[in-house]
């Protein structure tokens, strides 16, 4: 296989395998939680994942869901693998930097607000086993310099385990809206194009392109949700009825490729070389 990275001036084609293609060390990477190791949802997922590979070669085969038991594994591994990639924690990231500083500036704008968030900082100092240092007290003592601190301070944002959490939590909660759309198996014909992959596959759009100046949601009606399965099958979920199997036009793939490129850093097929022309 081949992947594509095509964002920026060092867009390349180069030759790949699964085992060095999308792949961060200690991704899944957990601490101090009771009763869990350190690669245990990693162990976890490993163990679904041999599961879910024999749904999709059943899919596969059968160029159909096939049955319940198998629709629910595709739903899952559909669901995690939305939020299964770098993109998603930096949302995630974003978001709580960006709220996190909305709400201490909110919370410091009044006098009564300011007195309470010290005491709290003080308190959380302190159940931790130490002193208040002279640094803290002087910036304690003045909420002028907490928001120059807050405003020029690093990313806030959640840690390595608080990621792994949000994580699952929000791909077992996906998995259920998932599983409440129509899907039909699109077959790419052999004597045409291909469909690729991504490091983002899992894509969520609007019907009608008027509606494209606003986000869809995965809740929402008038929507596709789209992921390839091989270079010749995709499935595509519609709240509205469907037919549950059909071939494709060579501008259907060509349309259901741009969406799993929309948001990728890393494009995934046997032949890409048309994307660098």
């Amino acid at each position: 296989t081949f992947d594509f990275q095509p964002n920026g001036p060092a867009a390349k084609l180069r030759e790949s395998t699964p085992d060095a293609t999308a792949h961060q060390r200690d991704f899944y990477a957990v601490e101090r939680i009771p009763g869990i190791e350190r690669n245990g949802v990693e162990d976890r997922l490993a163990t679904f994942e041999g599961k879910w590979a024999e749904a999709l070669r059943q899919v596969i085969a059968a160029r159909s869901l096939v049955s319940n038991e198998i629709y629910t594994d595709i739903m899952f591994f559909a669901a995690f693998l939305a939020v299964r990639h770098r993109r998603f924690r930096t949302l995630v990231a974003d978001f709580v930097n960006r709220s996190e500083r909305a709400q201490a500036s909110a919370t410091i704008a009044t006098s009564n607000g300011w007195e309470h968030f010290r005491s709290t900082a003080i308190q959380a100092i302190e159940s931790e086993g130490r002193h208040v240092t002279r640094a803290e007290r002087e910036v304690l003592d003045d909420p002028d310099a907490f928001r120059q601190f807050v405003n020029s301070c690093a990313v806030i944002d959640y840690d390595q385990t608080s990621h792994v959490q949000v994580m699952i939590k929000s791909a077992l909660k996906l998995a259920f809206t998932l599983a409440e759309r129509h899907w039909a198996v699109w077959v790419a014909d052999e004597s045409g194009p291909e469909f690729v992959c991504s490091d983002s596959p899992v894509c969520l759009t609007w019907k009608e392109t008027n509606q494209q100046l606003r986000s869809p949601g995965f809740e929402q009606s008038d929507t596709w949700v789209t992921l390839p399965l091989n270079r010749r099958l995709a499935i595509v979920g519609s709240y509205e009825p469907q037919a549950e199997h059909r071939t494709v036009s060579a501008d259907e793939i060509a349309w259901l490729n741009s969406l799993t490129s929309r948001y990728a850093s890393e494009i995934y097929g046997t032949d890409l070389s048309t994307w660098t022309t």
